[in-house]
This record gives structure tokens, sequence and C-alpha cells, in this order.
């Protein structure tokens, strides 16, 4: 199943807000980037919050992780389900396609793909370019996945593709350690 924005739901400025504090690291950072107060950041990220009920930082009491990722044409995540946590994408730049339990969405800058908990997902980023967008869990806890997998970048670009792939047995063992189960490689599903 998925479900794209409802403009009902989701305001752009509330998204806009949250690309800025994802970009800038902190409310002060997006509120100078924007030309806002640190109280009308706060604001349109509580709106944000209230229409997909569930926060979207980790802090006391938080239930979601925002990620921002960046990644190169054909970079993605291999076929996975989370039994924890229910997962979305908003895409910043660039285009990813997703697969969510069978149906195959491609998703341009501005869209917004959910994945369910216990529904089987993958996605590849489509665009030449290359891709950034924040990819929200919720509840919180994925991040630690990521952690530890990932290597941190070194800088704010595209990092060269990897010489060798990840280990999948590591990446297996890691998974189950977080509520997932990794199911296929890399790649949308035919």
């Amino acid at each position: 199943m998925i479900a794209e924005t409802d403009q009902s739901l989701v305001d752009l400025r509330n998204l806009r807000a949250l690309v800025a504090v994802a970009d800038q690291g902190s409310f002060r950072g997006a509120a100078r980037s924007l030309g806002y107060t640190q109280s009308a950041i706060s604001h349109q990220i509580a709106l944000l919050e209230r229409g997909l009920d569930a926060p979207m930082f980790i802090r006391p009491g938080g239930r979601a992780a925002v990620i921002h990722h960046s990644g190169p044409k054909d970079s993605g995540s291999p076929l996975h389900v989370h039994h924890r946590e229910s997962e979305w994408f908003y895409v910043l730049d660039g285009e990813l396609t997703v697969w969510v339990g069978g149906q195959v969405v491609r998703a341009p800058a501005g869209s917004f793909v959910f994945g369910p908990q216990g529904t089987p997902h993958t996605f590849t980023v489509s665009s030449p370019g290359g891709a950034r967008f924040l990819l929200v869990t919720e509840p919180a806890g994925f991040e630690g996945f990521m952690r530890s997998c990932a290597e941190p970048a070194q800088s704010l670009t595209l990092p060269p593709r990897p010489s060798v792939p990840p280990d999948p047995g590591r990446m297996t063992a890691i998974a189950a350690e977080y509520g997932l189960d990794i199911l296929g490689p890399p790649g949308i599903p035919s």
C-alpha cells in the first residue's frame, strides 16, 4: 500500500522547514537560512508533526528518526521489511524509484512515498545526477541500524562508489538486531 502526499495533511511550507532543518543541522540554522525566526520553524515542524501524527525528530518523548540521504544513480537499499517501524521518503532533489508491496512508484523531487511497517520495500536512485532525500522512520530506532552499517560521509558531496559491495552476511545479522529482514538484493524486483 502506498500513500502519497495529501495537501490537506502536509503543507509544502512545513516540508520546506523540515528540509532546512535537515540541511542546516538545527532549528536555528534553518531559521537563519530561510529568514524566519526559530519560533516560526518550530511552529512549521509542529504543524507537520500534527498533520502526519508523528514527531519528526529524535528528542525526549519523540517517536521518529529523520535521516538525510545523498546517493548516486543506481544506489539504493536491498529488498527488506521493517518489523518495528514504518518508513517514508521525501525526495528533495533528483528521483527515486520505490517498490512497496509489489507497486512501483516513480518519485521525482517533491514526492512523498510511504512504506508501512511489515510491508516489503526497496528503492533505487534513478536520476543520472543522483538524489537527495529524507528517509523518516516511525518509531525511531532504524537510525541505529544505519549507523552500524554505514560509513559517515567525509563531506556534503556524493561519495565515490564503493569498490566492494557490503558484506551481505554482516548486513543481514545487523538488520536482525534492529527488527529488519533482508529479503533480496538491491534493485527493483521485476
